[in-house]
């Protein structure tokens, strides 16, 4: 039977990539099946996506992969079933360049790895099209990892621990190794002298962690973005120099290490130019190489009679001349030496375009935690972040050394009103759609945010929907039971059953009409996915954070059915378990719908806790002091409109131009506002998390 997985494919050579079903080829006696759990994306594969290395249209690529072994051929020995693995670049192992303790200068590197194909001219995945079997370009690096399923080269397989975290470490088979090797195996940079790195993305942040590593004197950065040097230096970095100027380079790096230039120096771009300004930086008996691929025929000229006056020396480097080296990395992070965290974004697979073009504007990346790629999600949000923006006038008008901001999850999706229900209805509908329904039943208050999102998502994935939902507000105006969310339910095409109807009810009904149900508690929070969307979310912001070049101290939100709370305390217990910096943070939800502290902490826990055991976390580890409930500010009861949530909701809107909702985000802000005024997030960043809602307006008329 043809096996089949998904996968990243560069269809044709302009850099593009889709997600394709591809079959899978039998195993060989030399390969295993790896179920890929990260990968990483480096240049190298988007230069051959683009044709500037050797590739061919319709290429699986993808070669810093991490995953777990599922089956291996008969002559597969150093690894078993069930094994993690980190993947690398594959070699032959009987040439001289291998047996002498150096496969990445193996005879065979280039068809081992870009070939496209197996040895025996196969190739490991292929696609039936019209009936006939096409090949597809894979193999790459002996693995093609950009796949969920990958056939691999056994001399591309390292075995590990099995408490290594695949996504941490996935980077380690190429860019990171290459980084660190640069420095500590080909270069052998010696304790106490002066290194240049030239280009400090994920390899050249490698090498200064090395250089720092080995002890080394004096650590230049070089590079065309001051963020980027900036990180360097806190990587251990000891000096930066800013690019592009030729001359202005080899001035400041000789102003550093005077007389001549540095005693060490790595070029991690591959561009000529660099590459000639480099070698020109060296002092005397100065060494340096080059890690990075060019492309082409590129060749960089350099001056000959500086060259053997002042006895320099310019050599290659491939993979960092590992063996492999990846061991030593891992024994490195353990020690603190090779801090990967501060280096790495995580994305989902199905954000692979955001990830393709952060990567070419330097960001370092994997794929999100690997917990998360094993459960599936139906994409509704937007291919990038909610926006985080600064309260300007607000802060300015608090005077109290507190600096706001607010997450726009209000605006993370083109459906209805967007909001904090999409995020958990990623999760829940996927499982909806894996067991086949066709119609989701749901309840909630009259005006829940949660019904009129969870019937903009049934309409985009053709699903229908039927709510019945609940008296929870004492009201006798005609406009709240008529419009707001209910009236943008009716668009939607929702049936929504009288008031008062029961649950059983509803189903027995749907069930006479040969519907097949899927039902969804109040705000999907206490599903068993209803906590994930918010956990994922945690990695979104610290990335958010990593860009702005800010911490978030203190995050407040609105707590009603309490998922997005408890989905964030257990996103933030896996940050803090990979060592994320600014995952430490101050968790507030103001309550909104329970006024009993102790019943919406308990909540809160249990949601925190099943999310947790559903990405890798011991529920043990999360307790009450990772949040905390605020219950001042629930303004009566669910929904009811009290004086002081109106003056915060117009206090926002006429200072910042944004609108809340009476129900849930307009009583959260307020009571953030009062908390602010009083002095306890003094010399904070606070955030507060804007969950949607506002078509509810409409059902306060006396709001004005």
């Amino acid at each position: 039977m043809t096996r089949t997985t998904t996968a990243l494919v560069a269809p044709t050579l302009d850099g593009s990539f889709t997600l394709e079903q591809v079959n899978l080829e039998s195993l060989q006696s030399d390969e295993a099946l790896v179920e890929i759990h990260a990968v990483g994306v480096c240049h190298t594969d988007l230069s051959c996506a683009s044709g500037k290395l050797p590739c061919a249209p319709n290429a699986v690529l993808g070669h810093e992969g991490a995953g777990v072994v599922l089956e291996t051929g008969s002559a597969v020995t150093t690894v078993s079933k069930g094994d993690k693995v980190l993947l690398s670049f594959a070699h032959c192992g009987s040439c001289s360049g291998c047996e002498s303790g150096h496969p990445a200068y193996c005879y065979g590197f280039k068809d081992y790895n870009f070939a496209g194909k197996r040895q025996d001219g196969s190739t490991a995945l292929f696609i039936t099209k019209d009936g006939q079997k096409q090949p597809i370009h894979s193999t790459f690096f002996g693995q093609s990892s950009f796949a969920r399923h990958a056939i691999v080269h056994r001399s591309s397989l390292v075995k590990v621990p099995q408490e290594t975290p695949l996504d941490l470490f996935a980077p380690l088979g190429c860019g990171i190794q290459t980084g660190v090797g640069a420095v500590l195996n080909t270069l052998n940079v010696k304790p106490g002298s002066s290194l240049a790195v030239f280009g400090v993305g994920s390899v050249g942040l490698a090498a200064v962690m090395a250089a720092k590593a080995r002890q080394v004197g004096t650590i230049i950065a070089i590079d065309l973005h001051p963020e980027r040097i900036e990180l360097a230096k806190q990587l251990g970095a000891t000096h930066g120099v800013l690019g592009p100027d030729q001359d202005g380079i080899i001035n400041g790096i000789k102003d550093i290490c005077p007389p001549i230039g540095v005693d060490f120096a790595v070029d991690c771009t591959g561009v000529p130019s660099i590459i000639e300004t480099m070698v020109e930086s060296l002092g005397m008996k100065g060494r340096a190489a080059t890690v990075g691929a060019p492309g082409g025929n590129a060749q960089a000229r350099i001056g000959i009679m500086s060259h053997l006056t002042y006895g320099r020396e310019y050599v290659g480097c491939s993979m960092g001349d590992g063996n492999p080296l990846i061991p030593e990395l891992i024994r490195m992070h353990s020690q603190g030496l090779l801090p990967l965290e501060k280096l790495i974004a995580y994305y989902d697979i199905n954000d692979h375009e955001r990830a393709i073009m952060d990567t070419k504007s330097g960001k370092t990346m994997v794929n999100l935690p690997s917990p998360f790629n094993n459960i599936p999600r139906v994409k509704l949000l937007f291919n990038r972040p909610a926006d985080i923006e600064p309260l300007s006038r607000l802060t300015k008008d608090l005077n109290c050394n507190t600096q706001l901001w607010i997450a726009r999850e209000d605006g993370n999706s083109g459906l209805a009103f967007a909001g904090n229900k999409v995020r958990k209805l990623e999760y829940v509908l996927a499982d909806a759609l894996a067991q086949g329904a066709d119609t989701l039943v749901t309840t909630g208050g009259i005006q829940s945010n949660h019904m009129c999102q969870t019937s903009a998502a049934a309409a985009r994935l053709g699903l229908e929907v039927a709510l019945y939902p609940m008296d929870a507000v004492a009201s006798n105006d005609a406009e709240y039971k008529y419009s707001g969310n209910v009236q943008v339910n009716d668009i939607l095409g929702a049936e929504t059953f009288p008031l008062g109807t029961s649950e059983d009810v509803v189903v027995d009904t749907l069930k006479k009409r040969g519907r097949k149900l899927y039902s969804i508690p109040p705000g999907a929070s206490t599903h068993p996915q209803g906590g994930l969307g918010y956990a994922r979310w945690v990695f979104e912001l610290l990335e958010q954070e990593a860009r702005l070049g800010i911490s978030f101290g203190v995050i407040a939100l609105a707590a009603g059915s309490c998922s997005t709370l408890g989905g964030m305390v257990a996103g933030l217990k896996l940050a803090q378990k990979y060592g994320l910096q600014g995952s430490k943070k101050r968790l507030i939800g103001f309550s909104i719908l329970r006024p009993s502290k102790e019943e919406a902490r308990e909540l809160v826990l249990t949601i925190a806790k099943n999310t947790a055991s559903r990405i890798g976390i011991t529920p043990g580890e999360i307790t009450e002091d990772d949040f905390e409930i605020d219950i001042s500010y629930l303004g009566g009861s669910y929904g009811q409109l009290d004086e002081r949530t109106a003056e915060g909701m117009k206090e926002l809107a006429r200072m910042e131009g944004i609108l809340t909702d009476p129900v849930y985000t307009g009583k959260a802000f307020t009571g953030l506002l009062h908390t602010a005024r009083k002095g306890e997030f003094k010399n904070k960043n606070v955030l507060f998390v804007h969950t949607g809602g506002q078509a509810a307006l409409g059902a306060y008329p006396g709001l004005r």
